[in-house]
């Protein structure tokens, strides 16, 4: 991984991501979509609705924060900010996590109905870019359940990891054995 040091530049990683998470998933037929590689894994829609969710709450979360820091009157941020990376939770993120109840997928969205959502809440996330850019928020943490704390910028950044774990898992289940290639 690598240390942004600038919000733009923070934008533009989780960006490339979710461009290949749009690009992987778009032309699934629902056959495709469904499929499970494991019994109890995630086919490719579960992974996409995840992710969707995830990003939905972590930008509640962001923009509550946001709007405290915002309140206290925070010092303006300059066009750089401290250089920012994930390095340090890099290894931990490898493990196997078991997600939160809340985050977990219905399984009752449509590629079409996932993307339209993965869309809006990325509106949302981004539409919050001038204000992370307006004051330095370096400082304004809060808590990941197992990385510990993580400030607004490594938050936003986070998205784009999580979106990555969750890229690599559905190119697996895509690259497995019986999944319907074959289907129009």
């Amino acid at each position: 991984m690598m240390a942004y040091t600038s919000v733009a530049d923070i934008f533009e990683s989780i960006e490339q991501v979710r461009g290949a998470v749009y690009d992987r998933v778009a032309g699934l037929a629902a056959e495709q979509a469904a499929f499970r590689s494991e019994p109890d894994g995630w086919s490719s829609a579960q992974l996409a609705e995840h992710m969707c969710v995830s990003e939905e709450r972590l930008a509640g979360v962001i923009q509550r924060y946001l709007t405290a820091a915002e309140a206290e009157g925070r010092p303006a941020a300059s066009p750089a900010v401290a250089p920012v990376s994930l390095d340090r939770i890099q290894e931990q993120a490898k493990a196997k996590f078991k997600s939160p109840e809340a985050t977990k997928p219905s399984g009752a969205l449509s590629i079409p109905e996932i993307l339209d959502r993965m869309r809006r809440s990325r509106e949302n996330l981004t539409a919050m870019r001038p204000r992370l850019e307006a004051i330095d928020v370096s400082d304004v943490t809060f808590p990941h359940p197992v990385f510990g704390p993580l400030n607004l910028y490594e938050w936003v950044l986070f998205v784009g990891m999580h979106e990555q774990r969750h890229l690599r898992q559905m190119e697996a289940v895509m690259a497995s054995p019986g999944f319907p290639r074959d289907v129009a």
